[in-house]
């Protein structure tokens, strides 16, 4: 293997590793560990925001500190498994679109027997810095949903999280 390939499969793998690392933060509660991941401005629309016909990544830029401060909030009250797969990496130099697939689980902590599911497509950016790969777009999509909704209405949770933590343009 020609050292150009390995460079281009060391980078592939970065970039999975990165992509995963966030779902398994998230999972752990590990906010700190989001530090490592994303960068300091991440374009992080909200699923509703994502479907606005006039949709533009740009105009949905977030604080790496308020994600993380949204985090705990979002996901109160539930144990939360992100299961992701099927990574397919882009690189263009020091730029990188990883697409993947994932499903979701979120239950619910006080009565374990309610259970949400979601199938979820994600589409990630990311940017190589001097100390590795950072996301810095983010976007969900829902393609699928299984389950009690009430316990974890996320479009709900994102809207108000989006409310109170309006996007900047980049």
């Amino acid at each position: 293997m020609s050292p150009s390939a390995i460079e281009t499969l060391a980078d592939r793998l970065d970039v999975i590793d990165v992509c995963t690392r966030l779902h398994w933060c998230v999972d752990h509660r590990d906010w700190d560990g989001l530090d490592d991941l994303l960068d300091e401005q991440v374009s992080f629309p909200t699923p509703v925001e994502l479907a606005r016909p006039d949709f533009d990544p740009v105009d949905y830029y977030r604080g790496r500190s308020e994600i993380k401060a949204a985090y705990p909030g979002l996901l109160a009250g539930l144990i939360t498994q992100h299961v992701i797969t099927g990574h397919q990496v882009e690189l263009e130099g020091d730029h990188a679109v990883c697409h993947a697939h994932a499903i979701n689980v979120h239950v619910a902590e006080a009565d374990p027997k309610h259970v949400m599911v979601h199938g979820n497509e994600y589409r990630f950016e990311l940017n190589r810095k001097a100390s590795g790969w950072r996301i810095h777009a983010r976007q969900t999509r829902i393609r699928w949903r299984f389950g009690d909704e009430k316990h974890y209405d996320v479009d709900r949770r994102m809207q108000t999280w989006a409310a109170v933590v309006p996007a900047t343009q980049s």
